[in-house]
């Protein structure tokens, strides 16, 4: 009772963030300390942009009491990206996520700052992996530089660091396949 709970309660946070809408089959795990999900998909204008069959999250709840958000694994099994060219310099992943403009467009600022928000959080997430992944991507004109329409099996490890205002990541694994035109 309570997973399913929380499986709607991330659903909503996430809709509410994104310019999109999440569903979600199924969340598993003991909670404390890691999760699984079954079928995630992310769907921006009735297109589904993001599928994944199945995904891990291994995190560490204690570092929460150091305005700390510790993710110590994410895994992401055979995720599927379809990705859209709008114009030369805008993909439909580029509008996702909602600008704190869209937001104020929304609805009105609060007067303070609810807790666990704000740049004293950091967010840590050093071992992203994706595994059997694939993307479809389509452009809007004929391009100079020769873009793909599929790749396929992408494999990717990658880690994430968040700290206010910077953003750091690291990549130590990145290999795929493409179709269209073979490169």
């Amino acid at each position: 009772m309570f997973k399913g709970w929380l499986k709607n309660k991330i659903v909503t946070i996430a809709n509410a963030s994104l310019n999109g809408t999440v569903e979600l089959k199924d969340l598993s795990g003991n909670l404390l300390t890691n999760f699984q999900i079954e079928e995630l998909s992310v769907k921006q204008d009735d297109q589904t942009i993001m599928q994944v069959d199945r995904g891990r999250v291994e995190f560490n709840p204690l570092a929460l009491l150091a305005r700390k958000i510790a993710i110590k694994e994410v895994i992401l099994e055979a995720p599927k990206f379809h990705l859209t060219q709008h114009d030369a310099t805008t993909w439909n992943v580029s509008r996702l996520l909602k600008t704190s403009q869209t937001k104020s467009k929304s609805k009105p600022k609060p007067k303070s700052r609810p807790t666990g928000t704000g740049p004293n959080w950091r967010i840590e997430a050093p071992n992203i992996r994706i595994s059997k992944g694939q993307a479809d991507i389509q452009t809007t004109k004929p391009s100079p530089v020769r873009v793909p329409q599929k790749i396929r099996n992408l494999d990717l490890k990658l880690g994430l660091w968040l700290d206010g205002q910077q953003v750091k990541f690291s990549l130590e694994k990145l290999n795929f396949v493409t179709q269209e035109p073979d490169l």
